[in-house]
């Protein structure tokens, strides 16, 4: 589906340690950044069909993306709004996103990501940061979610994940987004540093929706019940 046509999207405005917010969604992103950001933009196939599209789109919404590059992820917070759209399952227990404020899950129990969580992310190297969901955009052939930093740390910015099942039936993992570095000082030298390894681990985030890497995530969470 071509980026310039208008999706739908529930977005809440939220505080956020940055300026341009939403600007993760801009079809010109990549040419038009962000004053002094870094962009990217980062896609992977991940298979091909209908069932292929709701399954990636369900472990997007469940935090799949991250939790499956070994980041822990704990939302500790909850924007009270009455605009957030949520999802719940069919009757074939894929996901099926509309409007209300009830919680929903996936089939294994675990909660979809909702407009307004705020969320800590701990790699395993120990960085964390705290990031909070801003839009949820979801169409027929394409689902995600915005989210952007909540406060100032060496590097802010916003992230926007999505799966789109294209035209030709391929299903696509795409992450796009910006970050801004501190640029002073020994805080400004360990920022940049710290600029590139997220670049880096945001790309094997969007990978780690491919089938094999999720089913492997799947198993591995089990053997640690």
């Amino acid at each position: 589906m071509p980026e310039e046509q208008a999706r739908r999207s529930t977005h809440v405005d939220l505080e956020a340690s940055y300026a341009a917010i939403g600007a993760s969604q801009a079809v010109d992103l990549m040419k038009f950044p962000p004053t002094d950001s870094t962009p990217f933009e980062f896609e992977h196939r991940l298979g091909s069909g209908n069932k292929r599209f709701m399954l990636s789109s369900a472990l997007l919404m469940t935090w799949g993306a991250q939790t499956g590059t070994g980041m822990k992820v704990d939302v500790v917070d909850i924007e009270q709004t009455e605009h957030y759209r949520g999802a719940d399952l069919s009757d074939t227990e894929q996901p099926v996103f509309n409007s209300g404020k009830e919680e929903s899950f996936a089939p294994d129990g675990t909660p979809y990501l909702r407009v307004g969580a705020v969320v800590k992310l701990a790699e395993e190297s120990g960085f964390e940061r705290e990031m909070r969901v801003l839009t949820v955009v979801d169409e027929e052939n394409l689902v995600g979610f915005v989210m952007g930093s909540t406060v100032l740390q060496e590097v802010t910015g916003e992230e926007f994940f999505r799966v789109e099942h294209r035209a030709d039936d391929t299903v696509w993992g795409v992450v796009r987004g910006f970050y801004h570095a501190g640029d002073s000082g020994i805080f400004g030298l360990r920022s940049k540093k710290r600029l590139k390894q997220m670049v880096s681990h945001i790309e094997k985030q969007i990978e780690a929706l491919a089938p094999a890497v999720a089913a492997s995530t799947i198993i591995n969470n089990h053997e640690d019940l």
